[in-house]
């Protein structure tokens, strides 16, 4: 069997489970420890990560700690798996602010991947659809994976929209068990768009009850 590098497993890590756009939170690794939140633009294998730099109207107060050299820790939910943390160290490399205000900052030599959920997810392929009033409209799509804590739900929309505002929603679900049109009340912890694709990641309030 040929030898992986440590290298090649934390490129597989981050280009498997990392998606170019999605929220990164940085922390600042000096006395203060300010954190913004940015995103990921790109990225070059073994040599740099892309991301934005903290708008000025939010952290203004940041901007000015971002100089050549200072150590960061970046984390980042992987959605493409079953919602772990994705954290690691890395230094600022530099900045530039035409035509695009970024910053780069090392690829990471180690990768620490966090369980957020307390629950396994299970993969689960249902129709079911979200609201946020009885009176409002409804927005129709498929649950892709549930637990007790929460689930995954997928919806298609035009080019121009980017997901939903609202922190909580209603579900109506068919149980995983019964079978039974179940309604549940619902937080929005994440969202991402691919193509025309919307993914929210929800969390029950409370929790079904169901089996583990």
């Amino acid at each position: 069997m040929p030898d992986i590098s440590v290298a090649a497993l934390q490129e597989h890590i981050i280009f498997d489970n990392v998606r170019m756009g999605q929220f990164v939170d940085v922390e600042i690794q000096d006395h203060l420890r300010d954190r913004f939140k940015s995103h990921l633009i790109g990225a070059k294998e073994n040599h740099y990560l892309i991301l934005e730099q903290p708008d000025s109207k939010r952290y203004g107060f940041i901007r000015d700690q971002l100089v050549e050299g200072v150590p960061l820790v970046l984390r980042t939910i992987c959605e493409k798996t079953t919602g772990e943390c994705l954290a690691f160290r890395a230094v600022l490399q530099g900045l530039t602010n035409h035509p695009y205000k970024l910053f780069y900052v090392s690829f990471p030599d180690e990768i620490q991947m966090r369980e957020l959920r307390r629950e396994q997810r299970k993969a689960y392929r249902k129709p079911a659809q979200i609201y946020m009033t009885k009176e409002s409209s409804r927005i129709v799509g498929v649950i892709t994976d549930i637990s007790a804590g929460g689930c995954r739900f997928e919806f298609e929309v035009g080019e121009s929209v980017r997901g939903i505002k609202q922190e909580y929603v209603f579900i109506e679900l068919e149980h995983p068990e019964t079978g039974e049109i179940h309604e549940a009340y619902a937080k929005v912890c994440s969202q991402r768009k691919e193509h025309n694709i919307v993914s929210i990641g929800l969390a029950f309030e409370p929790m079904l009850e169901i089996a583990s």
